[in-house]
């Protein structure tokens, strides 16, 4: 089993949810699973322009790098995103990412019934917003979102690895995708 990682913060350097992210594929690796981690900012994502060549069996015309992103997160078994809230709502390049997804919304897509998991953080507590965002990104592609966790975190820039709550609550989203992925009644339900 497999599980990519999808670092959704804008920030170039390090980032409070980078350091979170590895904290909680660390844990999935101490069930003797395989992790990997992508920043999105790492990639060269366009603008979708809406011309629906993609889904009506046409080629997108754009030429850049999320065919690159597909091919190292679609094969996993689950999806960790890992974002922060601006302005009560995702980074625009998730906004971006996710619009390109329309490429990939043809059944059976490769994100049916794929479990997915959450961790959104920001320096404020409301992160209801971008929680519910991701809610309708997993609706939207029949995903099972095995669990969530909003952080607010006042010392996002400095130490957040000092946070003890954080580190915990990030363990427990490890430790929930893997119960969600080795689960027999979710395989029974959701195949």
């Amino acid at each position: 089993m497999k599980v990519m990682g999808i670092d959704c913060s804008q920030k170039r350097r390090d980032s409070t949810g980078r350091h979170l992210l590895q904290v909680a594929l660390e844990k999935i690796e101490s069930y003797a699973i395989t992790t990997d981690a992508i920043r999105l900012i790492d990639y060269t994502l366009e603008l979708c322009t809406g011309c629906n060549q993609c889904v009506t069996g046409g080629m997108c015309p754009i030429d850049d790098d999320f065919d690159s992103i597909c091919e190292r997160a679609i094969p996993a078994d689950a999806l960790l995103f890992v974002s922060p809230v601006y302005w009560g709502r995702y980074p625009s390049i998730l906004s971006c990412f996710i619009d390109r997804m329309r490429k990939i919304t043809t059944m059976p897509h490769p994100l049916y019934r794929k479990k997915a998991g959450l961790i959104v953080q920001t320096g404020i507590t409301d992160t209801a917003l971008t929680v519910g965002s991701f809610g309708q990104l997993f609706r939207s592609f029949n995903m099972i979102n095995v669990v969530a966790v909003g952080l607010g975190m006042m010392d996002y820039e400095g130490r957040p690895l000092e946070d003890k709550n954080a580190i915990a609550l990030v363990q427990l989203v490890g430790e929930r995708l893997v119960m969600g992925l080795q689960s027999e009644k979710i395989k029974e339900i959701f195949g």
